[in-house]
C-alpha cells in the first residue's frame, strides 16, 4: 500500500485527543482495539502481541490519523505489520500448554509490559533474562528488579557487558539478590 503524504504545513489545527476503546485480549495473546478519534473509530487488529506493541501501534495509528491517512489504510497497514524480529514474538504449544515469548527487551518498562501481558492469560510466567550493558543496568537497577519480580520464576543469564567496563556491584547475581 502506498499512503498519501501530507506536509505538516498542510495540516489544519485538530483535536489531538485519541483513546483506545473496545480493547479485547484474545486467547492467543493478541490485543484488538479501536483508535477513537473525534471523527472516527479505527479498528486495529494487530498480528503482534504484547502491551508494548499495542502501545506502539496505538501511537503509530494516532500519528497516521493526524497526517490524514485514511482509516482503512491505517487498519490494513497495522493488521499486516509483521513487527521486529525478537520483539514480543509469541508461539504456543497447546498440547503441552506452553507459550514462549521471545523479546529482546532490556528496558524495565518493556519487561514489565511483557510480563503483565503474559500474566493476563497464562497461569505461570517464567522470565529468562540476560542483563545487557552495565550502563543500562546501573541506570535502571531498581526498576529492572521490580519488573522482573512480577514473574513467578526468574532465570538470569550472566550480564552481557557489550564491551563496557565492569561496574562493581552490578551483576546477574546481585540482580537476583535485589529481586528477592
Amino acid at each position: 500500500h502506498s499512503f498519501p503524504t501530507r506536509r505538516s504545513s498542510d495540516l489544519e489545527p485538530i483535536d489531538w485527543d485519541f483513546t483506545a476503546s473496545h480493547k479485547e485480549l484474545k486467547p492467543s495473546g493478541l490485543i484488538d482495539f479501536r483508535l477513537q478519534a473525534r471523527d472516527a473509530q479505527i479498528p486495529i487488529r494487530p498480528s503482534l502481541g504484547g502491551l508494548s506493541n499495542a502501545y506502539n501501534l496505538f501511537a503509530a495509528a494516532s500519528l497516521a490519523k493526524l497526517l490524514g491517512i485514511a482509516p482503512q489504510h491505517i487498519t490494513s497497514a497495522l493488521t499486516h505489520y509483521p513487527g521486529l524480529i525478537d520483539r514480543c514474538q509469541h508461539s504456543r504449544n497447546d498440547a503441552r500448554q506452553i507459550s514462549l515469548v521471545t523479546d529482546y527487551a532490556s528496558h524495565p518498562t518493556s519487561i514489565k509490559n511483557d510480563i503483565l501481558w503474559q500474566k493476563q492469560y497464562e497461569q505461570r510466567v517464567i522470565a529468562v533474562f540476560q542483563p545487557y550493558r552495565y550502563s543500562l543496568c546501573t541506570h535502571h537497577w531498581h526498576e529492572l528488579a521490580q519488573s522482573l519480580a512480577l514473574a513467578d520464576h526468574i532465570a538470569l543469564a550472566p550480564l552481557d557487558p557489550a564491551g563496557e567496563a565492569h561496574v562493581e556491584g552490578i551483576s546477574s547475581d546481585a540482580l537476583a539478590l535485589k529481586i528477592q
